[in-house]
C-alpha cells in the first residue's frame, strides 16, 4: 500500500517537559486510523505535528514522500485538513461562510465564490447534517453544531489527509456513529485522535497507542486492545470480547 503521511522520531517539547518521544508512524491511502492515549498521552500534540501546526523538534513528517516544511502553507492546504478539539471565531461568520473557508485554498486570492465552491459546501453541509444552519451565525450554534460545522469545512476543502482531534467531542451517539461512519466512507487518509476504545475498534483500520508521549502499539485494534494493554495504559480492568469484526471492550472497574 502506498503511504501518504508519515513520521519519522518525532519529538518536540515545550518548557522543559517532552511531550512527543521518538514517534514513528504511517498511514496508507485511504485508511482510517486511530490515535489513542489517555489524557497527556500527547494525542493531540501529534496531530497538531502531523499538520505542520507546530514545527517538530526533532524527526519530520512526510507527506507523499515530501517533508511537509518544504511545502507552502497554500499548497500544504491544499492537501491536509485539520479540526481540532475547540474551534471558535471570533468573527461573527454565517455558518455558510466558516464551511466556505474550505474553499479558499482552491482558487486565487480575493476571488469570490465559484458555484462549484458553492456546490461543494451545500454537499459538505448535507453530509455532516448541518444543511439547516447554513444561514445560522455561527457563534448561535451548540457544540455539537460547531463541531459538525467544522468537519463540514474541512469536507469543502477536499483533503488527501484529514487529521481530526477528538472529532466526537461534543456530539450525541448518533451523530458520533454517523460522523465516524462518514470518515471511514470517504476516500481520503484520515487520523483520529479517540478516546472512545469502543469507536475506535469500529471504526479504524489501525490504532497507535500513546503513554507518555510514546507509541506503545501499533496495528489492527483487534489485536492492538487487549486486556492487557488497556490495564498498562489506561490503569483501568476490562473485559476485551471479540466480534465478527473487530472486539467489543467493557470498562469495569479501575485498577
Amino acid at each position: 500500500m502506498t503511504a501518504i503521511l508519515q513520521a519519522h522520531d518525532l519529538r518536540w517539547s515545550v518548557r522543559g517537559r517532552t511531550i512527543i518521544r521518538d514517534v514513528s508512524m504511517s498511514t496508507h491511502a485511504g485508511e482510517t486510523v486511530g490515535v489513542l492515549g489517555p489524557n497527556g498521552s500527547g494525542k493531540s500534540t501529534l496531530i497538531r505535528l502531523l499538520a505542520g501546526l507546530r514545527p517538530c523538534e526533532s524527526g519530520q513528517v512526510l507527506l507523499e514522500g515530501r517533508p511537509i516544511g518544504r511545502l507552502s502553507k497554500r499548497a500544504l492546504a491544499r492537501k491536509v485538513a485539520v479540526v481540532e478539539q475547540e474551534a471558535s471565531s471570533s468573527l461573527e461568520l454565517g455558518v455558510e461562510d466558516v464551511i466556505g473557508l474550505g474553499r479558499i485554498p482552491h482558487r486565487p486570492a480575493w476571488a469570490p465564490a465559484t458555484t462549484a465552491d458553492r456546490e461543494r459546501v451545500a454537499w459538505a453541509a448535507g453530509q455532516t447534517d448541518v444543511l439547516e444552519c447554513l444561514d445560522r451565525s455561527y457563534s448561535t450554534l451548540s457544540g455539537g453544531e460547531r463541531q459538525r460545522v467544522q468537519i463540514a469545512r474541512a469536507l469543502a476543502q477536499e483533503p488527501t489527509v484529514l487529521l481530526l482531534d477528538e472529532p466526537t467531542n461534543h456530539l450525541d451517539i448518533r451523530h458520533q456513529l454517523e460522523l465516524l461512519s462518514l470518515v471511514r466512507s470517504t476516500p481520503v487518509t484520515s487520523v483520529v485522535a479517540l478516546h472512545d476504545l469502543n469507536l475506535a475498534a469500529t471504526y479504524c483500520d489501525r490504532v497507535f497507542v500513546l503513554a507518555g508521549g510514546r507509541v506503545v502499539a501499533g496495528g489492527p485494534p483487534s489485536t492492538v486492545l487487549t486486556a492487557e494493554l488497556i490495564a498498562d495504559v489506561y490503569g483501568v480492568r476490562a473485559r476485551v470480547e471479540p466480534l465478527e469484526h473487530g472486539v467489543s471492550i467493557r470498562v469495569i472497574e479501575p485498577l
